[in-house]
């Protein structure tokens, strides 16, 4: 018998694989659309556990401990669509090397990756990102883009703070329903192949609510608005998000919160 670990981020790979997979084959919906990432996750979870993406996230999925480390891992695992890179402080150290002659297969970069974190006294993180790094990408590129995203400056990113299926979002004492848009990576992945738009200027996560007040208040939020985002000191798994630019009731950000 062979024992294989399944977690998000290799759900999250084999996604964005097949994703790939598809596309190469020209692929397309009934309205002539390449399959989303969505779509690719909810195939993979039906393929491997005839479930739901969201039920095996609530479930099998559901790690044991629901709170945020805050410890930084030292090594990273970087996933980039297929391919995987081992970083050390930040820096490059390996890589898979996909499709090439040196190629190393997933199950040994996480060997590799386990075994330099021992060395180091260090945990490993593992952290799927959107591939927004161009046709002509590199390794730099991809860590650089991880680095945008905190992967190397916050023990767990705002960004695992939405994907965590414990977590509730608050602005306010106003509970939002709705985390980031279902589809965001392959939807920003989409605007870059189509009109080689800024990702970070695309609306990943649309919140509305009501205040006590009955005001309807509506935000627009960015993926460069979330990369942006800080901690707030002295608050446990709270947030500042900050806008380019004043909104039309001068406001310059927002703060919001996560309940586990």
């Amino acid at each position: 018998m062979v024992n294989v670990n399944i977690d998000k981020e290799k759900i999250h790979s084999m996604a964005r694989e097949l994703k790939q997979q598809l596309a190469a084959r020209s692929f397309t919906n009934t309205k002539d659309k390449q399959a989303g990432f969505n779509l690719c996750l909810q195939m993979t979870s039906q393929s491997l556990f005839s479930k739901p993406y969201e039920e095996v996230l609530s479930t099998l999925l559901k790690p044991s401990d629901n709170a945020p480390s805050d410890e930084l891992s030292g090594v990273v695992v970087l996933s980039y669509g297929a391919e995987c890179i081992i970083t050390l402080n930040g820096e490059y150290y390996t890589s898979s090397a996909y499709g090439s002659d040196m190629e190393v297969h997933e199950k040994e970069i996480t060997r590799q990756a386990e075994s330099l974190a021992r060395t180091m006294e260090t945990t490993v993180k593992y952290f799927a990102l959107p591939k927004i790094a161009g046709e002509d990408w590199g390794y730099d590129d991809v860590i650089k883009i991880a680095s945008i995203m905190g992967v190397f400056n916050y023990p767990t990113t705002i960004f695992e703070m939405f994907e965590n299926s414990a977590s509730e979002v608050f602005i306010g004492n106003c509970h939002i329903l709705y985390k980031l848009n279902g589809e965001w990576e392959s939807e920003v992945e989409e605007a870059l192949e189509e009109d080689d738009a800024d990702p970070l200027k695309h609306c990943v996560w649309f919140a509305e609510y009501t205040t006590e007040d009955m005001e309807k208040l509506e935000w627009y939020i960015t993926l460069g608005d979330l990369c942006n985002a800080t901690p707030i000191k002295g608050t446990n798994n709270s947030w500042w998000i900050e806008f380019d630019e004043e909104d039309d009731c001068g406001e310059t950000g927002i703060a919001i919160s996560f309940k586990l």
